[in-house]
């Protein structure tokens, strides 16, 4: 959160909004963010987002975190494995403003909480359709609601 916020300072984009410190989730459980290869730098792009037992950072559901807004457009999701309870917890927003939606895929193992299955099952239940690209070396699904063209 501090490096988000010394950037917005930097490029002047003070009025972007609201930063917070907390997690996209689907319930206010506290999350923590680990390396479960323990392999790479703390930032290497190896985290993930996991339950905690009592520290961490508080989970909030996207729903309930946002601001009242007239549109969405895009949502990008790299929730570090927490794709599923982040796609979840914004599902009403979702639903209401139906964006395109970017999710980087996290099922690769040994990092992984989940199958490719079950983020896909995941967002076929939002009333989305994708196609899976690789950018950066990672798997990313480029979601559209079923039945708009591309």
């Amino acid at each position: 959160v501090t490096v988000l916020r010394e950037h917005i300072t930097l490029t002047g984009l003070d009025d972007v909004g609201q930063v917070r410190d907390v997690a996209a989730g689907d319930s206010g459980a506290r999350l923590n963010v680990l390396n479960p290869s323990y392999i790479g730098e703390p930032m290497s792009g190896l985290m993930r987002v996991v339950p905690a037992q009592s520290d961490g950072i508080l989970g909030v559901r996207l729903d309930d975190a946002l601001p009242p807004v007239d549109r969405i457009d895009l949502m990008k999701y790299d929730t570090e494995g927490s794709d599923i309870r982040a796609l979840k917890g914004a599902a009403g927003h979702i639903a209401r403003f139906r964006p395109l939606l970017l999710v980087e895929s996290h099922h690769v193992p040994p990092y992984a909480y989940y199958q490719a299955e079950d983020l896909e099952r995941c967002i076929a239940g939002l009333g989305y359709e994708w196609e899976t690209m690789t950018w950066a070396g990672q798997v990313h699904l480029l979601c559209r609601p079923k039945g708009e063209a591309p």
